[in-house]
C-alpha cells in the first residue's frame, strides 16, 4: 500500500539530503523484516540487532528512519512536528492542520479525459434530508470548502459504487474533514483527525475557514519547484542540514579561526619573542592577541553574511561589508591596549586614497581595502565558475545574484575615481624651502648618539648635551628619543634643562626623559613611581614650554615598571627666528604651534581630540625593541600627520627604529638605528590653523559609509523593496500536489 500512494503522491520535497544515501535495497530489505518482526513482539522499542541477528551488515543506525515519508506527517499536539529522511522539524505551535485520510470509496475516471486529478472536485450537490437510501456515487464528494454530512460516513450504512465508468485498479486517497466513528478503533493514531468534530453541535465544532494557515512551515515539502522563497527557512530544518550541518559548519570555522590565529601571529613572533623575559611568555601573550583579532575577523565575516540576506538593495549589499570591516576596525583600537597595533587595518596607505584621510580618517582605509576586496572577489568568482546564465527558469535569488554581479563593475568603477583627488586634493610635494613668501622654512632633527663616537651602550646625558651643541645651528627643532636620560628628582630635572637653556641658543630642544616620583599611595616617602615624558626647552622662556607625560604604556613591556598620565598635551607657539640671507620685510613674526606625544601615543585612536586648532608640528619621541615594530609605529606616526594634516617629527632611539618627517608631504624616514641627523622643512605661510574635517568629526565620519548603504535603498526605484522589507514579505498560495489537487493551505490569513 506505501508503494501505491507513493505513486499516486508526487514527492514535493526539493533534491534529498545526504540521508537519502542509506536507502539502499539491502537496508529496505531489513527494514522490511525488522518490522515484520518487531510487529509479533510487544516491545515499544525492539533491539534491531537482537531481531536481525542472523542478517548481514546490520548498520548501527536505526532502520526505522529509512520510514517513507508520509501524508500525514504533520502530527498533533502538544509538540507538532515532522520527520523528513530521518530529521525531526518543529512546526509552528498556532498551525491549524487537516489531514488526508484512507477510504475505500472507488473514484471513477472517463477514458475521454486526459490529466484527471488523482483526487477529482466534482461540483458540490445539494444533500436532501431524509433521501438516507441514496446510493452513495450519486452524491458529490465533499469539497473543501463544505464538509461532508455526518450520514454519508455512519457505520449502519454501506457504501455502493455503481460502476457507470471503469474504476481505477488502485485504491486512491481523498481528504476528509472527519472520520467515521466506526473507523476510530481501526485506524492507527497518526491516522485520525485533529481537532473536534465538524458537527458535534459546539461552538467549537463549527469551522469558518476550511483553508489551513501553516505559515510557520519552511519550505521542506511545501513550496515545490517553483516557490524560491526561503524566508521561511529556519537552522533546524533538515534541508539546511539540521544538527549534522552545524557541527560540520562549527568544526570549519574552527579551523578557520585556528588558522588565520597562526598566519597573524607568525609575522609578530619576533618582535615579540624579544619584548618579554622569556620566550614562552611572549608566544603565549601573542598567541591570545591573535586569537583575539582573528575571531573579530570571522565575526566581521559573519556578519556582512547574515545581514547582506535580509538586505533587498543589491547596491547596498555590496557596500556592506566595506562598512562593517571599517566600522570594526574603527572600534577595536578603543578596546585594544595596543590601539591600531596588531589589527588588520592597513598602516601603509597608499597614496592614490590618502586624500581621504583628513577627511574620514583611516577608517577610509579600511573601507576602500574591503571594497577592493568584494570586486576582485566577484571578478574571481565569475571567472572561476563562470557568468550566471539567464533563462526563463531563473528564480529570484539567480535575478539578485545577477543584479549584484551588475553593481560590482560600478563599485570598481567608483572606487578608480576616487583616485582622482589624489592629483589635486592634500599635500602631494612637501613646500619648497626656498620660497619664503608660501613657506615658512626651519630645520629639525634626531639627536642619537653613536657608540662608535661616545662610546657608550647607553648614551648619557653629557652625550645628548654635546650632540646637540653639535647641530643647534642647523635647526630649530631638535628632539632626543623616548626616555634618553633619568632624573632621580625633581631638582636634577630643572638643573638638567637649565644648563640645556643656558648653552643651546640657537634651538628649541625636545627632552625626552624618565624621572622617579613620590608614590602618592606610599605616606612613608620611601616608594616611588617612574615616568615617562617630554619637555621643550629654548632660550627665551625659563620655563619649558611644554611638558607632557606618556598616556599609553606597552603592556608587560612598560607598564610593570612605569606609570602613565592622564593628561593630554598642550599646544604651544614658538617663534620662528628670520634667516640672515632673508630680509625683515618678507619674513615679519612668524610662529609655529608645537605640541608632542610620546611612541604607543600615536597607535591609539584621536590623540590630539583635545585641541581646538591644528598643529603645525608635532615632536615625537620613541624607543622601540625591534625593526618591524620600529616600522609600525612609523607608519601610525604618518597617518596621525595625516589625519591632522600636519607634520611629524619622530626621532625612535632604539635598534633598529625609523627616524624622520612624517606629513606635508614628506612620506619617507630619514634614517634607520642610531645616528643624528637634520633636515629643512616648510610649512604654509601663512598657516591656516583650521582643523581637518575628521579632526572636528572624529570617528563619526564613519557614518557615511552606512548612508552609503541606505541611500540606494531609499532611491525611488527601490522604494517597493524597502516597503517589502518593513511589511514584510507575502507568501504565495501553492498547491500541494499540482493545481487540480485541493489546496491544504490558506495563506489569505498569513
Amino acid at each position: 500500500m506505501e508503494d501505491e500512494t507513493e505513486n499516486v503522491l508526487r514527492n514535493p520535497f526539493p533534491s534529498p539530503p545526504s540521508h537519502y544515501t542509506r536507502y539502499t535495497s539491502q537496508n529496505l530489505k531489513l527494514l522490511a523484516l525488522f518490522q515484520e518482526r518487531a510487529s509479533s513482539r510487544e516491545e515499544e522499542t525492539p533491539n534491531q540487532h537482537e531481531l536481525l541477528s542472523d542478517q548481514k551488515d546490520v548498520p548501527d543506525w536505526s532502520l526505522l528512519q529509512l520510514e517513507k515519508p508520509r501524508v500525514d506527517w504533520i502530527l498533533e499536539e502538544p509538540d507538532p512536528y515532522y520527520n523528513v529522511y530521518g530529521e525531526t522539524c518543529e512546526v509552528n505551535p498556532n498551525l491549524k492542520v487537516y489531514k488526508w485520510v484512507k477510504t475505500e470509496k472507488i473514484q471513477h475516471f472517463s477514458d475521454d479525459e486526459e490529466d484527471e486529478p488523482l483526487v477529482p472536485l466534482p461540483d458540490d450537490a445539494e444533500i436532501i434530508e431524509g433521501e438516507e437510501d441514496m446510493d452513495q456515487d450519486e452524491t458529490a464528494a465533499p469539497s473543501r470548502a463544505e464538509p461532508a454530512p455526518k450520514e454519508a460516513t455512519t457505520e449502519a450504512e454501506t457504501i455502493e459504487d455503481i460502476p457507470s465508468k471503469a474504476p481505477s485498479p488502485k485504491p486512491q486517497l481523498s481528504m476528509s474533514l472527519e472520520q467515521p466513528p466506526d473507523l476510530d478503533d481501526e485506524l492507527d493514531a497518526s491516522l485520525k483527525p485533529l481537532g473536534p468534530s465538524l458537527d458535534d453541535g459546539t461552538e467549537e465544532g463549527k469551522v469558518d475557514d476550511l483553508q489551513l494557515d501553516i505559515s510557520g512551515l519552511g519550505p521542506d515539502g511545501l513550496p515545490v519547484e517553483s516557490a524560491h522563497d526561503l524566508s521561511q527557512l529556519t537552522p533546524s530544518d533538515a534541508l539546511v542540514g539540521g544538527a549534522m550541518m552545524d557541527e560540520i559548519t562549527k568544526g570549519r570555522v574552527g579551523f578557520l579561526l585556528a588558522g588565520i590565529a597562526v598566519g597573524g601571529a607568525l609575522p609578530n613572533f619576533a618582535a615579540s619573542h624579544k619584548a618579554l623575559s622569556t620566550g614562552l611568555q611572549s608566544f603565549v601573550l601573542l598567541s591570545v592577541l591573535s586569537a583575539c583579532t582573528s575571531a573579530i575577523v570571522v565575526v566581521a565575516v559573519y556578519a556582512e553574511w547574515a545581514f547582506s540576506r535580509q538586505m533587498t538593495s543589491p547596491a547596498g549589499k555590496i557596500l556592506l561589508l566595506p562598512a562593517i570591516w571599517s566600522s570594526i576596525w574603527c572600534t577595536v583600537p578603543y578596546l585594544s591596549p595596543v590601539g591600531h597595533l596588531l589589527t588588520w587595518s592597513r598602516g601603509a596607505t597608499l597614496d592614490a586614497y590618502g586624500w581621504m584621510i583628513p577627511i574620514l580618517g583611516t577608517s577610509s582605509q579600511d573601507w576602500v581595502a574591503a571594497a577592493w576586496a568584494v570586486v576582485l572577489s566577484e571578478a574571481f568568482q565569475t571567472w572561476y565558475m563562470g557568468p550566471v546564465e539567464q533563462d526563463d527558469s531563473d528564480s529570484e535569488d539567480d535575478e539578485v545574484q545577477q543584479i549584484h554581479g551588475n553593481n560590482t563593475p560600478i563599485l570598481a568603477g567608483i572606487l578608480i575615481l576616487l583616485t582622482v583627488p589624489s592629483y589635486f586634493v592634500g599635500n602631494v610635494l612637501p613646500l619648497p624651502v626656498g620660497n619664503v613668501d608660501e613657506a615658512t622654512t626651519f630645520g629639525v632633527g634626531c639627536i642619537n648618539p653613536t657608540f662608535q663616537r661616545y662610546k657608550h651602550n647607553a648614551p648619557t646625558f653629557k652625550d645628548y648635551f654635546e650632540e646637540t651643541k653639535k647641530h643647534q645651528n642647523r635647526a630649530k627643532f631638535l628632539l632626543w628619543p623616548e626616555g634618553a636620560v633619568t632624573f632621580d628628582s625633581d631638582r636634577e630635572r630643572d638643573e638638567a634643562f637649565e644648563t640645556i637653556r643656558t648653552n643651546i641658543s640657537g634651538a628649541y630642544v625636545g627632552v625626552s626623559f624618565e624621572q622617579y616620583v613620590p608614590d602618592p599611595d606610599d605616606k612613608s616617602g620611601h616608594k616611588s613611581l617612574k615616568k615617562t615624558g617630554i619637555a621643550i626647552i629654548g632660550k627665551d622662556n625659563k620655563e619649558p614650554y611644554l611638558t607632557y607625560y606618556k598616556r599609553h604604556l606597552v603592556p608587560i613591556v612598560e607598564s610593570y615598571q612605569l606609570r602613565h598620565s592622564s593628561e593630554p598635551p598642550a599646544l604651544v607657539n614658538v617663534s620662528i627666528a628670520r634667516p640672515k640671507d632673508v630680509p625683515s620685510s618678507r619674513w615679519g613674526d612668524r610662529n609655529v604651534s608645537v605640541t608632542a606625544s610620546i611612541c604607543l601615543d600615536f597607535a591609539m585612536p584621536l590623540p590630539f581630540s583635545h585641541l581646538e586648532t591644528r598643529p603645525g608640528l608635532i615632536l615625537a619621541p620613541a624607543r622601540t625593541w625591534e625593526r618591524s615594530v620600529g616600522l609600525s609605529m612609523w607608519l601610525q606616526a604618518k597617518q596621525r600627520a595625516q589625519e591632522l594634516n600636519s607634520m611629524v617629527l619622530w626621532c625612535d632611539g632604539g635598534e633598529g627604529g625609523f627616524s624622520g618627517i612624517a606629513g606635508g608631504g614628506y612620506k619617507t624616514f630619514e634614517q634607520v638605528g642610531p645616528g643624528s641627523w637634520v633636515k629643512d622643512i616648510g610649512i604654509e605661510h601663512p598657516f591656516k590653523e583650521a582643523q581637518t574635517l575628521y579632526a572636528r568629526w572624529e570617528d563619526s565620519t564613519m557614518l557615511v559609509y552606512w548612508i552609503a548603504i541606505l541611500f540606494p535603498a531609499l532611491s525611488v526605484a527601490n522604494l517597493g523593496q524597502v516597503i517589502s522589507f518593513i511589511r514584510g514579505r507575502r507568501g504565495e498560495t501553492q498547491p500541494l500536489i499540482n493545481s487540480n489537487q485541493p489546496q491544504l493551505i490558506d495563506y489569505s490569513s498569513v
